[in-house]
């Protein structure tokens, strides 16, 4: 159903449902603690930087949930910090190869290593991205994490250059990082889900105990070795998500489990050099159309809506479904979007179920064809 959900900013009324949300996560989740008192703080951090009249972007704190428009229930929740290492130092280590040579040995020798990072007041990031697992369905992950970027797209003075997304790191069934069990273990002297837990709440641990010297990728096994920037097979989806916005994998990895960060220059997602902006639109019974995004309101008044739309050079045509929410709107921000249509009600998936058939005997027809041309 179109419109069965909003995006939105996260208000004080939200506290029970955020809190339930989040103790239905498992590990992984570090920038959101299952803690009441530390989640209240980070509403009212979000609030206080929504109303935050910003000339240079520094530690604020922009967090936006999904809530289910029938039940009131919030069901997703993703946040954007304006700029990573105000507060704290960011953390990261940076694969480089560094190269010798000798007079008696002929040819070059390549060594890759992993040299601590650094960060003050550095870009953008997004993050603290959550769906309850019963909602992993009908595209609304997407929904989540894409729609931050019509935000950023609205209040682009809010935000670094350069936005960056760390991603989850390799581990196993179990839970188990062997990047963490075989490197970081020998210096924190902590099991990973302490030290990633510590992490969301005082990295000052991380400053006093973190090695300084370069780690040679070499002199770690070869199972080691394959796990540093790759991704947990559960954040596959995730990453290709980004990259099909325009992110790309970077040198960098996570301190704790090697996991990539992907990073961007702002102006160049997809969706913000995609969307437009309308004054004028029309709505119609319509079935059938592009998957769009439709944004309206500013700061802690931002929404985003998931429709269809018909759009040509001249004009945007939404369902008759959306006229109830965007009939005080002035003026909206949309975007078409990935995704197979949606339809507006269960009357039409008649029309649905006939385009699939349509589509599917065409196929077969091709098919067939081809296999009598060999």
């Amino acid at each position: 159903m179109i419109s069965k959900y909003i995006f939105r900013p996260i208000r004080r009324d939200d506290l029970n449902s955020f809190y339930d949300l989040i103790m239905t996560s498992k590990a992984g989740l570090t920038s959101l603690p299952k803690d009441k008192l530390s989640l209240e703080k980070k509403i009212e951090k979000s609030i206080d930087s929504f109303n935050r009249h910003v000339v240079t972007p520094r530690n604020e704190l922009y967090l936006f949930v999904l809530e289910e428009l029938a039940t009131k229930i919030i069901v997703g929740v993703s946040g954007i910090l304006a700029s990573v290492g105000c507060d704290e130092p960011f953390y990261s280590f940076d694969r480089k190869s560094i190269y010798r040579q000798s007079t008696y040995v002929n040819g070059d020798h390549k060594v890759d290593i992993l040299k601590l990072s650094l960060t003050r007041s550095g870009p953008t990031e997004i993050g603290s991205l959550y769906l309850h697992p019963g909602y992993r369905s009908q595209g609304l992950g997407r929904y989540l994490s894409l729609s931050r970027f019509l935000f950023m797209a609205e209040h682009p003075n809010r935000f670094k250059k350069t936005v960056i997304a760390e991603m989850r790191g390799w581990s196993d069934s179990s839970g188990c990082s062997p990047f963490w069990d075989y490197v970081g273990s020998h210096f924190f002297k902590m099991n990973f889900d302490q030290a990633d837990q510590l992490s969301g709440i005082n990295k000052q641990f991380i400053a006093e105990l973190i090695p300084r010297y370069p780690i040679y990728i070499s002199l770690l096994p070869s199972e080691i070795q394959e796990v540093v920037g790759q991704t947990h097979p559960n954040t596959v989806p995730a990453v290709k998500l980004l990259q099909s916005e325009g992110f790309e994998k970077t040198s960098a990895v996570d301190i704790f489990d090697a996991g990539p960060k992907v990073s961007c220059f702002l102006t160049q997602i997809r969706i913000i050099k995609e969307q437009c902006q309308a004054m004028n639109w029309q709505y119609d019974d319509i079935v059938d159309g592009q998957p769009v995004f439709v944004s309206v309101g500013r700061l802690h008044e931002f929404k985003v809506y998931r429709s269809i739309a018909q759009h040509g050079s001249d004009k945007l045509m939404l369902p008759n479904i959306m006229k109830s929410l965007l009939e005080e709107e002035t003026w909206i921000r949309w975007v078409s979007v990935k995704g197979f249509p949606y339809v507006t009600s269960n009357q039409n998936k008649g029309s649905f179920i006939r385009r699939f058939s349509q589509w599917y005997h065409q196929l077969s027809t091709s098919l067939v064809a081809n296999l009598k041309k060999r």
